[in-house]
């Protein structure tokens, strides 16, 4: 399968879904034999027609395009097929995190991937709009399967997918909790408002 966008990707394999959205590994191909591996999310297409899950779908991608860290999974091209709106992001090969702890990691690397997904966190939490005002953002589904380990050793938050900011952006509605229950702070179990220090 073949999307266009300003560039053309062709699907390779299908690497998992959510609620909204399908996730594959592709090959981003351009002019002159440019290619290279990247991951691509699209709206799964039976929602595409729906203003609200489009909405929360497309501020994903505008939100994490704001976000230029070497800890977070870049934004390479947001763009529509057939109606379907889909993103194209850095592809990093490396395991997660949940793959490595099954692993049994040494302290050294369990306190590194700490550090690293914590400055990684502290840009998003800090990050402030043109005008300089605070944009209040939080992940909220900070767990080792959305940190990835990359193969030259760096370590990569993604999936700001339920991120939230206290920009006009679409927000899920109150009284809905959405992340991985066993990573979840105790303010958000119990559906009080959280900021950053939940993520923490």
């Amino acid at each position: 399968t073949e999307l266009s966008g300003a560039c053309r990707y062709r699907l390779v394999r299908r690497l998992g879904a959510g609620g909204m959205g399908e996730v594959y590994l592709a090959t981003q191909e351009g002019p002159g034999g440019f290619s290279r591996e990247v991951v691509l999310k699209r709206m799964l297409p039976h929602l595409a027609d729906d203003p609200a899950c489009r909405e929360m779908f497309l501020d994903e991608a505008r939100l994490t395009a704001r976000l230029d860290h070497p800890s977070i999974v870049k934004i390479i091209e947001l763009g529509v097929h057939d109606g379907v709106a889909f993103f194209a992001m850095e592809y990093v090969p490396g395991p997660t995190l949940s793959e490595v702890v099954r692993a049994g990691p040494p302290p050294a690397l369990a306190a590194f991937v700490a550090r690293e997904v914590c400055r990684a966190l502290g840009y998003a939490h800090a990050l402030c709009d043109r005008d300089g005002a605070p944009l209040g953002m939080v992940h909220r589904d900070v767990s080792p399967s959305n940190i990835m380990i990359a193969p030259n050793g760096g370590v990569k938050l993604l999936d700001f997918g339920i991120a939230k900011a206290l920009i006009s952006l679409a927000t899920t509605k109150a009284g809905t909790v959405k992340g991985k229950l066993a990573y979840m702070a105790p303010e958000r179990l119990r559906v009080l408002p959280a900021d950053h220090r939940a993520d923490l």
